[in-house]
């Protein structure tokens, strides 16, 4: 895998012209379990083909259980500057529910190796609505926060997917599924939580202590062109956007037999319109009249306006929505269906 990856970023080298190279970003699924050598031979391969000198950030998805202080150590060779560890929750019942492989301790042990390591910039991912979990529960996980000092946190609403264990035991009703209001409950006390103790609620899912914001989320959430190298793998530059086939097997041979790898679309204005209601709904600056009447123009501001006479609003989600649509923390726990209600079809 790692060699064929090699192949594609000989292959796209021209994908981003002369585009300035600002993040680079490991992830999209267990990263961590790559070697240093891998690392190496990845490195090698972007070194070649790209410049990485005016890269500012460079993120690494990993799983506490594959962290020592020897890998973190050899990562920052590499110039990897900040880490996403998956977390989910630091209740062992949960880890369990959620089926992931560590425990608590792992958690605990690898926050601890990341804290005493070179890379002092990392990230965090916690997950509320899992059934069960109590408000004393989730303030426990949020508590966390602050005992380590952590200066960036994701926080995502549980996504109970079809075919999987946690979803056999709902259906089977071995497991209740939380309601809509424990939901509300849980994200008003983290958006609380967030404001009390410093964090910028710069997303609807990211928090940061200033100047750790991550850099690659404002990119790609400004529509900043990115490339995205490996199976499922996603790329987007002004009007194209482009997947890689998921399947790894498919993915090897198709690169391996010099076949064609990826899909490519041609994104219309309004799909272009569409996905910016949809990304800056979820910002903090949230949709601006000026940005849509310059990149789309008036009749797609009018859209909107005519979108809140008929759709199904309520003014208690928006901070405003004149010259700028920005939620409230009720309007981000609908940002979906508020997204659904302004898109053009």
């Amino acid at each position: 895998m790692v060699a064929v990856i090699c192949q594609e970023v000989k292959l796209r080298k021209n994908f981003l012209e002369l585009l300035p190279i600002e993040t680079v970003y490991f992830g999209g699924g267990t990263p961590s379990v790559l070697s240093v050598t891998d690392f190496n031979q990845i490195y090698n391969a972007l070194n070649t083909h790209f410049d990485l000198t005016q890269v500012k950030e460079t993120t690494l998805e990993c799983n506490p259980e594959d962290l020592s202080a020897e890998y973190l150590a050899d990562l920052s060779q590499f110039g990897i500057n900040r880490l996403s560890l998956g977390v989910q929750s630091f209740n062992d019942n949960h880890l369990n529910m959620l089926n992931r492989n560590h425990d608590s301790k792992a958690v605990h042990q690898a926050i601890r190796l990341i804290k005493e390591s070179p890379i002092t910039n990392f990230t965090i991912d916690l997950i509320y609505g899992i059934p069960g979990l109590t408000t004393d529960q989730w303030l426990q996980n949020l508590s966390y926060l602050l005992k380590y000092n952590i200066p960036h946190f994701s926080a995502y609403a549980l996504t109970v997917e079809e075919k999987t264990l946690l979803s056999h035991q709902i259906n089977a009703g071995k497991l209740k599924e939380e309601s809509d209001g424990a939901y509300f409950k849980q994200f008003e006390m983290l958006q609380d939580f967030a404001s009390a103790n410093g964090y910028n609620a710069y997303e609807i899912s990211n928090y940061a202590k200033p100047k750790f914001e991550a850099q690659h989320n404002h990119n790609y959430w400004h529509r900043i062109p990115y490339l995205g190298l490996g199976p499922s793998a996603h790329s987007f530059k002004e009007g194209i956007r482009c997947w890689n086939v998921s399947n790894n097997h498919k993915y090897i041979q198709a690169i391996e037999n010099n076949e064609s790898f990826l899909e490519e679309e041609q994104l219309s204005t309004t799909d272009t319109f569409n996905e910016y209601i949809m990304t800056h709904l979820r910002i903090k600056q949230g949709i601006a009249k000026t940005d849509i009447l310059s990149l789309f123009g008036s009749d797609y501001w009018n859209h909107i306006t005519s979108s809140f006479e008929t759709g199904d609003f309520e003014d208690s989600w928006f901070i405003d929505k004149t010259d700028r649509i920005a939620l409230t923390t009720e309007g981000k726990f609908v940002s979906d269906h508020i997204a659904r209600e302004l898109i053009m079809v």
